[in-house]
């Protein structure tokens, strides 16, 4: 609590302000962009170990929070809480915090960039330190979220190298099953979520891998539309199937299956119908 307390003698409105939009990086858009820059227009073999490190973190977060059942410093005598909508859930361990340190320590570790490991530690500071500025999370969880990220990553990447060696997909099969039966345990809406979004991303890997085969190679301006239409996608079942679908968790489980779905198999197949990309096969008979 003193930390807070510390970071908060320091409130004016200016930087409550400047740590709100700080604390929004480690929020679902900027995950979601930076995957969608590299699975649909950059590198898919890159966006699929991505998207397993992000999905299979936020899965692990709220497995954990449910776990735990921490409460948040919101109410706490002498705390000021700022962007409250945001902290959802239990507090152990910091979702915002946990995201942005699976996003840049894989962008680190893949792409090994001396002023990328610049702004990505950076960052990482910033979104932990946020949390706590605007009274919604402890130093503990802010600890946790960077450790429990970075285990993320570690976990997601030797599991995806294995799978792809292998060419079986025993593993991914397994731990979808395996966040499905968590789900007869953990009964908060993140976790429902969490594992919505990781059983559609990876039913979409099968599909896609095996029937749509799209590739990412393609001229910058219909990049840019593959990008347009794959986030508009992404926003609209958002929006409507949070209109049409129960406000419970199996509603949430849905909702966030078919986003996860629509960026691996959904978003893909329509940039094919439209032109925006090439079957891979026939990528490589034109090379050939």
């Amino acid at each position: 609590m003193e930390v807070i307390k510390f970071l908060q003698s320091f409130s004016n409105p200016v930087l409550d302000k400047i740590f709100s939009g700080i604390t929004m990086t480690g929020e679902e858009f900027i995950p979601i962009m930076v995957l969608a820059i590299i699975f649909w227009c950059r590198d898919k073999k890159r966006g699929y170990k991505l998207g397993l490190a992000l999905t299979f973190s936020i899965v692990f977060n709220g497995a954990i929070k449910d776990i735990v059942k921490s409460p948040r410093p919101i109410g706490e005598e002498g705390i000021k809480s700022l962007r409250t909508k945001t902290a959802t859930g239990y507090s152990f361990p910091s979702g915002h915090t946990q995201n942005i340190t699976v996003l840049f320590s894989w962008l680190m570790i893949e792409f090994k960039n001396k002023w990328l490991n610049v702004l990505g530690v950076l960052l990482i500071i910033l979104v932990a330190t946020s949390r706590m500025y605007l009274g919604v999370h402890w130093p503990k969880d802010v600890i946790g979220g960077i450790a429990f990220g970075i285990i993320s990553v570690l976990v997601g990447n030797y599991i995806f190298d294995i799978e792809d060696i292998r060419k079986r997909n025993v593993v991914f099969i397994f731990l979808m099953v395996l966040s499905l039966v968590g789900t007869v345990f953990f009964k908060s809406t993140d976790y429902y979520k969490a594992t919505g979004v990781f059983l559609g991303f990876f039913t979409g890997y099968f599909v896609e891998s095996s029937y749509i085969k799209f590739s990412v190679k393609a001229a910058t301006t219909k990049n840019i539309a593959k990008i347009l239409l794959g986030l508009v996608g992404v926003i609209a079942i958002r929006i409507f199937m949070k209109r049409i679908l129960p406000a419970d968790n199996y509603g949430d489980i849905l909702r966030y299956f078919a986003m996860g779905f629509w960026c691996t198999a959904g978003a893909p197949y329509l940039f094919l119908k439209f032109n925006l990309a090439e079957k891979e096969f026939k990528t490589m008979k034109n090379v050939n």
